[in-house]
């Protein structure tokens, strides 16, 4: 980049993504030959099919993601994967980095991140972080399979060390290995992400199908040399050892109760494609209470079922019961208590998190065993395994004993206390409407437009990996759940 200004490279080095003609300075496009044949194969470009991300995967979809080869695909000259300074004032769609994380040692996120069992977190392509919705908007349960799934990447790429604030041969791409990294989502990638060019068979975005966005911390904020031009993923389990699942509050405690919270999950082995809680109805009968998955984490929200329920989570907050249900179906159940002094982290989470006892055990995709070779030595005891697990849980009853006087109301206030909606971050981009109650959607409507107002106003000088904010909206009416009523399949896992 000789002859380039100062006040130029400044404003070149804080773009969460860089743009075309930045990366172009930096260094010539490549595979342009290839990309403009009519014949080309994947990695070099999109085939033309009825499927909108033909070869990939349709959306969050595990069992397809670890099954099938997904081609990384995004504009040139980084073709298929690019890096993320993730020391500048970041969040991610997920909430498993908080801002200003300065090494991949102190992220305050998963375990499995700052212990090197992972290389890297990453964004992943809008086209296989979502639902499988063909739209340059969010879309609810967005996220709700893909955070936290395990990816293992195969590309030729340059080395880090084991913070990820260096690179190695950072000018000398001859030097660069083939290798295989094991990445976990962190965030999606949704920049320009349905634009293609020549009838749907070049890539024109950022972050077209099958794109990732690793996430480095370097500390001169430089990554425009390091575009990948060609990779190739399938979904993995996750390297958690025996790490326990770890469960974070997305809200400090005077913002949450029995009548509404939401939660995060950390260092999964494999993703949910469920999450429910115990509730107690009016007339005291207990049930599994669905959580729906948005920008919050999973949340649940009380409300009136068909049956008449007015549905609260028994036992807040000294033992909340969850039941988490694994893409391959393993069901596993944990009772927590909710820290009385939870305290909320720059729009991250809130914090202490909560270690469970649980840990899901049922792997059909392991990653291969020369998986992070080159990173064997950046592993870390990340502090002690699983405590004991707690006593098992007496069935709820089928049919509760009359009670001697008249049951209390549980009936919810006409305004219970809402969720928060999430402060706009660094990339938020867009708000999809919604409502958990109407001072939740009026926060949000408010957060949302100073945000987009700021994405608008830094997305004209660079292009971004761009995370909106989802205005949280409240489930709709569920069917009756009893007490043995076993949870519904999110949309896209299976």
């Amino acid at each position: 980049m000789a002859g380039a200004s100062a006040a130029s490279l400044a404003e070149f080095s804080l773009a969460r993504k860089p743009t075309m003609s930045s990366v172009a300075m930096a260094r010539p496009a490549l595979g342009a030959s290839a990309r403009s044949s009519a014949s080309c194969v994947p990695p070099n470009c999109r085939p033309a099919a009825s499927d909108p991300f033909s070869p990939n995967c349709v959306g969050s979809n595990y069992t397809c993601l670890a099954t099938k080869t997904q081609y990384g695909f995004g504009q040139a000259p980084a073709n298929a994967g690019t890096f993320n300074d993730f020391g500048l004032p970041n969040v991610g769609f997920c909430k498993m980095q908080q801002k200003h994380s300065p090494n991949r040692s102190n992220t305050n996120g998963p375990a499995v991140l700052s212990s090197g069992r992972i290389f890297a977190g990453v964004g992943l392509s809008q086209a296989q972080f979502g639902i499988g919705v063909n739209s340059p908007d969010s879309q609810p349960g967005d996220g709700g399979v893909s955070c936290g799934m395990c990816l293992e990447v195969s590309a030729k790429m340059a080395l880090w060390d084991c913070d990820l604030t260096k690179p190695v041969n950072l000018h000398n791409q001859s030097a660069w290995p083939d290798q295989k990294v094991i990445v976990m989502v962190m965030d999606q990638c949704k920049d320009e992400w349905t634009d293609w060019d020549n009838g749907g068979s070049t890539a024109a975005g950022n972050c077209n199908t099958g794109h990732l966005d690793f996430d480095v911390y370097p500390a001169d904020h430089m990554v425009s040399f390091l575009g990948v031009n060609a990779l190739t993923w399938k979904a993995v389990d996750c390297p958690v050892g025996e790490l326990p699942i770890q469960i974070a509050f997305s809200t400090a405690n005077e913002h949450m109760n029995k009548y509404s919270f939401a939660v995060h999950l950390w260092d999964l082995l494999v993703p949910v494609k469920s999450v429910e809680t115990r509730v107690i109805c009016r007339d005291l009968t207990l049930a599994w209470a669905p959580l729906t998955y948005f920008a919050l984490g999973w949340q649940y929200q009380g409300q009136k079922l068909p049956h008449g329920c007015y549905d609260t989570v028994h036992d807040w907050p000294q033992n909340v019961t969850l039941r988490l249900t694994s893409a391959y179906g393993e069901v596993i159940t944990e009772s927590i208590a909710v820290p009385d002094n939870l305290t909320m982290s720059e729009d991250f989470v809130a914090f202490p998190t909560v270690k469970t006892t649980r840990q899901f055990s049922v792997s059909h995709h392991p990653p291969s065993a020369d998986a992070n070779k080159y990173y064997q030595h950046c592993l870390v005891d990340d502090g002690p395994a699983m405590p004991p697990p707690s006593p098992p849980l007496a069935p709820p009853p089928s049919s509760p004993p009359p009670p001697s006087s008249p049951a209390p109301s549980l009936q919810p206030p006409s305004s219970p206390p809402p969720l928060p909606a999430k402060a706009p971050s660094h990339h938020d981009a867009s708000v999809v409407p919604g409502a958990v109650g109407g001072t939740f959607c009026a926060l949000a409507a408010v957060a949302g437009a100073a945000g987009v107002a700021v994405w608008r106003r830094r997305r004209a000088a660079a292009g971004s990996r761009t995370t909106p904010l989802l205005a949280a909206e409240g489930p709709g009416v569920r069917d009756s759940l009893q007490a043995v009523a076993p949870g519904a399949p999110a949309e896209g896992a299976d």
